[in-house]
């Protein structure tokens, strides 16, 4: 085990760690004893593409970023990725550029993910920066953007208030839109009552003159009808 240390130690960690060349049952101890000893280099993963869930893989080392090549990429990588960004399940393993070419170094080659590591860099894989890969290769992966027990990834989440206060408003809205008709509908009705009530009220007026005190003579007659608009009353003959 001494003899193991030795060895691995003279290995540079800012490019061999971690590496494919802790993956066996049996270097497991060496693994967990070097970290003892080497620094862990800085690494964050990202996705560049349409959504926080969806787009090329990229890999941060020593400060600068870098891509993921194709080669040997298939949905237990994109797995691997999907579930450390908190995107859920993978839906697909892309290739080829299809979210376009990036920049700076190729940093991940030959990626061999079992499908339940932590990270992208724990997996079985060529030593960082080492690679025959172009640009125009460079992965990608395509996740759910639901997490396992029907969470929502942080982009989906962020709108559901939104959307639910959208909602409300539309709710409140309708709400206001049917009271104001309801309102008009008994202003209506009311007017109609009052004009009813008032034509009534003259029809009872002149029906208690008329039983009281009698239908008018033909003077007062002729004086009420000049009151009104419209043709004089038809003479009488002598």
């Amino acid at each position: 085990l001494s003899e193991d240390l030795i060895q691995l130690a003279r290995i540079s960690a800012s490019t061999t760690w971690p590496g494919f060349l802790f993956h066996t049952p049996t270097t497991l101890c060496v693994q967990k004893s070097l970290r003892l000893f080497i620094r862990l280099p800085e690494l964050a993963l990202r996705l560049v593409g349409p959504s926080h869930c969806s787009g090329r893989v990229e890999v941060r080392f020593e400060g600068s970023w870098g891509t993921v090549c194709d080669d040997s990429w298939d949905l237990q990588d994109a797995q691997v990725v999907c579930r450390q960004l908190g995107c859920g399940a993978a839906v697909r393993a892309v290739g080829n550029g299809s979210f376009g070419r990036g920049h700076g170094a190729i940093w991940l080659d030959e990626v061999k993910c079992a499908g339940d590591e932590r990270h992208l860099w724990d997996c079985r894989r060529s030593p960082l920066g080492q690679g025959n890969c172009a640009q125009k290769e460079d992965a990608g992966v395509v996740c759910t953007e639901v997490l396992p027990g029907g969470g929502l990834s942080m982009p989906l989440a962020a709108l559901l208030p939104l959307g639910l206060l959208l909602l409300g408003a539309l709710l409140a809205l309708a709400w206001q839109t049917q009271q104001n008709r309801q309102l008009r509908t008994v202003v209506a009705r009311r007017e109609i009552a009052l004009w009813q009530d008032a034509v009534y009220e003259e029809l009872d007026h002149k029906l208690f003159t008329v039983k009281a005190f009698g239908p008018p003579r033909r003077g007062e007659e002729r004086e009420r009808l000049g009151n009104y608009p419209g043709p004089p009353p038809a003479a009488h003959g002598r």
